[in-house]
C-alpha cells in the first residue's frame, strides 16, 4: 500500500489485523495465519481480549490461553520462533488497580525492507472463553 503526497511515496502499514475475531472460542490449537508482514513495518502488539465474563470465571492460578509468534523471512520456507506469552484466569489488575481488559505481548520483527516476511500465531486455549485476538504494526 501506498500513499502518494508531494510525488513523495511512503509506505503504509495497516494498523490492526484481526486474526481471531471477537466470539466464544473453544478450547484447543488454533493456527492463525500466515499473514505477510506489513511493508516497513518494525514491531507489532498481539493483544488478547479479555473483556468477556468467561475470563473472570476462570481460576487466576490456571492458565487460560497461550501465544506464540513464529516469523518467516523467507516466505515460509522457515519459520522461528519469536517471542510468546501465557496468561491466566480470573480478573487481572492494572497498576491503577482497575481491571485489565487484555493481555499483551509487543516486540521488534525487523528488516522492514524485506517484502518476503510473514508472522503466524499459534494459539492455545485452555478452556472456552469469549475472545478475540489481533496484531497491531507500527
Amino acid at each position: 500500500m501506498s500513499n502518494h503526497h508531494s510525488g513523495v511515496e511512503a509506505s503504509v502499514v495497516p494498523p490492526r489485523n484481526e486474526m481471531l475475531p471477537f466470539a466464544l472460542n473453544v478450547l484447543g490449537t488454533k493456527v492463525l495465519g500466515p499473514y505477510p508482514v506489513p511493508e516497513g513495518a518494525t514491531t507489532v502488539r498481539y493483544e488478547i481480549d479479555r473483556t468477556a465474563p468467561t475470563w473472570a470465571a476462570l481460576s487466576p492460578s490456571m492458565r487460560a490461553a497461550k501465544l506464540s509468534a513464529e516469523l518467516s523471512y523467507d516466505n515460509g520456507t522457515t519459520w522461528r520462533f519469536v517471542a510468546g506469552m501465557e496468561t491466566t484466569g480470573g480478573v487481572h489488575v492494572t497498576e491503577g488497580g482497575a481491571a485489565a481488559t487484555k493481555s499483551t505481548l509487543t516486540f521488534s520483527v525487523g528488516q522492514p525492507a524485506l517484502v518476503s516476511r510473514l508472522y503466524r500465531i499459534t494459539f492455545v486455549l485452555d478452556s472456552n472463553v469469549v475472545t478475540a485476538c489481533h496484531a497491531d504494526w507500527v
